[in-house]
């Protein structure tokens, strides 16, 4: 663990851009690639996906005000976290997976809904997650 703190002299410095004072974590020995400053305005990078999550947020109340209900994603999921949102007759369904391989959901009530987010280019097949996929419907 890093215990002085370090400036931010830009993505590929000391920090990684993250902090100037003293990070809780270590600092990656990878951060002169994968840091916040690389990542801004790449298209498709981590930081515009969580930009692009912060922005709905902000238009969608059902994001920020809605109801939360966890669903069971199956047992052949067992490293997948999905619930849906709702408020009023707006519902959300999200589905994250956490697993290195691909994987079949149970029904999660996704059928003839609109992908409103993902963290691929493309929406899944109906039923499954590819690894470490992310996935926001609407309706």
């Amino acid at each position: 663990m890093t215990t002085a703190a370090l400036p931010c002299s830009g993505g590929a410095g000391p920090g990684a851009a993250f902090t100037t004072g003293t990070p809780w974590l270590e600092i990656p020995e990878s951060h002169a690639l994968v840091n916040a400053e690389a990542q801004v305005g790449s298209e498709g990078s981590m930081f515009e996906f969580y930009r692009t999550l912060v922005g709905l947020r902000h238009e969608m109340d059902v994001l920020a005000l809605g109801e939360v209900r966890f669903l069971d994603a199956g047992d052949v999921a067992p490293k997948v976290i999905a619930y849906e949102r709702t408020l009023g007759d707006e519902r959300l369904v999200v589905a994250c997976s956490f697993d290195d391989a691909p994987c079949r959901l149970a029904d999660l009530g996704t059928d003839g809904c609109e992908v409103l987010l993902g963290n691929y280019d493309d929406a899944p097949a109906a039923g499954e997650l590819r690894p470490y996929e992310a996935v926001v419907w609407r309706g």
